[in-house]
């Protein structure tokens, strides 16, 4: 986006936080992160999901080869590109990025959408949620090849994707990272859709990448070569920690 482009639409939402006011309302401004690297099997799925209830997406890709650039450049997304070191650097440089501020933040997955129903949630939910509440937990369902997890602790897990700009971060972890907040959180009834449309081939390499990650996690726990954001021992009884303990 060119300066002008830039100068223009930041005076076009003064304008709209001028309507707002002259009407006794204001808009709850949400922007979405979405990381990818050759997500162009997902990404059209992911950012239509989101076109009735975010203002902006920004797609933070690790050099992409395949055609996400241009999904995201058809749907109107911010893409900035950024060398890949985990999810959890890749993700709070994305934080540092997001302009103008917004009210609220979703990470998301490419590989992920939000069905109808928390949307409209979102929609209703977020405007009048008080200022303690920094996150929102949201309902994660999961499918595999083609097929909905119902069972095996995996069928509709509790994750806060949805956080007040400025409260939360994500954890800094090689493996099993989440965004955290100091303050109060909800949960939302209406749920999101990991729906991972690649081969068995594919999952097989993406979980020896999961043990490689597991691997360093652990090591780092007994020698501390790198930063984390959580102590080894300290107790977490969120539904995150608790399945992190087991």
């Amino acid at each position: 986006m060119t300066l002008r482009e830039r100068v223009e639409e930041a005076e076009a939402a003064a304008g709209r936080e001028r309507d707002d006011a002259r009407n006794g309302t204001r808009a709850t401004r949400v922007v979405a992160i979405i990381l990818t690297h050759n997500e162009a099997k997902h990404l059209p799925r992911c950012l239509a999901s989101l076109q009735s209830v975010v203002d902006e997406c920004y797609v933070v890709d690790s050099y992409s080869t395949d055609d996400t650039a241009s999904i995201a450049a058809a749907h109107n997304a911010r893409f900035l590109q950024r060398s890949w070191v985990n999810h959890a650097v890749q993700f709070n440089w994305a934080l540092e990025q997001l302009d103008p501020e917004p009210d609220w933040v979703l990470r998301i997955d490419a590989d992920e959408y939000v069905t109808p129903a928390l949307a409209a949630e979102m929609r209703e939910r977020l405007p009048d949620l008080p200022p303690e509440i920094q996150g929102v937990v949201c309902t994660l369902r999961r499918t595999f090849q083609g097929r909905m997890i119902r069972f095996g602790g995996l069928s509709a897990v509790g994750m806060l994707r949805l956080f007040r700009y400025g409260c939360g971060r994500c954890e800094t972890r090689w493996m099993d990272e989440h965004v955290k907040v100091p303050g109060e959180t909800v949960r939302f009834r209406g749920a999101l859709i990991d729906d991972n449309l690649n081969s068995l081939t594919w999952w097989t390499e993406k979980h020896n990448r999961y043990a490689s990650r597991e691997a360093i996690e652990l090591l780092n726990l007994e020698y501390g070569f790198l930063p984390r954001t959580q102590a080894t021992g300290e107790r977490d009884l969120s539904e995150t920690g608790r399945k992190r303990w087991l």
